[in-house]
């Protein structure tokens, strides 16, 4: 049995024939000896699934499959289901691996440990800025941030208890992911001051906002922090999501609320809410 616990390095595509190649080299190149590179794609009508095969012919670690999926989140729960390593990993069409040491580097970390993160470098191709992104989160940061799947592996046991993405949210479907790991206490997640992979910060999350995820943010947040975030914040963030639904206020409608909060607190039930978008 090899010392080396298997990753498997998860790539959607669609139409990626620009940066696959890049993409494919940076993981090709990892001086770390027991991985798989999963390419998930989404029937591309232009030249990547060629390149692919042209690589994969060289490289017996790569794989892959192309057919129509739901977008992004869809494709990465494919190659969950399809992948055989211990952990996993998100990296981008678009996106490559920092060094050649990053996997052999992040592995000392696994461990006993449940979910490894670190840096990505953004690059906005844009304007040429660059600059390292995030630091360590905690159970406050990561309200109003989110930890980028590229500097993030995690145990396929995390995905089993916790579930995959969620393809209500097509942009945003790993940030409620990250909601659940970073508030449960049973989960043991550990930073690295380690730039994990170069990002391209022009993809598609550039372009395309989640407004679903926007509106149900706070919702969320409770849902999943209800044993971790502040009581104080709880109580003002469910009294904010309450009148969400019900703006015009009465002492009867506030006793109310209070009941919901009790109920919530006590049992993590809320009441049914239908959110307006927000733009």
């Amino acid at each position: 049995m090899s010392k080396y616990p298997k990753i498997s390095i998860i790539t959607p595509t669609f139409n990626a024939a620009a940066t696959i190649a890049t993409c494919i080299e940076s993981v090709a190149t990892q001086n770390y000896p027991e991985k798989e590179h999963w390419i998930i794609d989404g029937a591309s009508t232009d030249n990547t699934i060629a390149i692919v095969q042209q690589y994969a012919a060289v490289y017996p670690h790569i794989r892959y499959i192309s057919e129509k999926d739901q977008g992004i989140y869809d494709a990465m729960n494919k190659g969950i289901a399809l992948s055989e390593g211990e952990w996993l990993y998100f990296l981008g069409a678009d996106d490559q691996l920092y060094t050649k040491d990053t996997l052999e580097t992040v592995a000392q970390h696994f461990g006993n440990n449940d979910v490894i993160y670190g840096n990505v470098q953004m690059i906005n191709h844009q304007d040429n800025n660059s600059f390292i992104y995030d630091g360590a989160f905690d159970i406050l940061k990561i309200q109003y941030k989110n930890i980028c799947h590229q500097s993030i592996f995690c145990k396929r046991s995390v995905f089993q208890k916790l579930g995959n993405f969620n393809l209500s949210y097509p942009i945003n479907a790993d940030w409620e992911f990250n909601f659940k790991w970073i508030f449960n206490k049973n989960i043991k997640a550990v930073y690295t001051d380690t730039i994990i992979a170069w990002y391209n910060q022009t993809g598609v999350s550039y372009h395309i906002r989640d407004v679903r995820f926007k509106t149900e943010r706070d919702y969320l947040i409770l849902k999943y922090g209800r044993r971790a975030i502040p009581e104080a914040q709880k109580s003002y963030m469910f009294y904010t999501y309450v009148l969400q639904a019900q703006p015009n206020t009465t002492i009867v409608k506030k006793l109310i609320h209070k009941v919901f909060y009790l109920v919530y607190k006590y049992t993590g039930l809320m009441p049914a809410m239908n959110f307006k978008n927000q733009d």
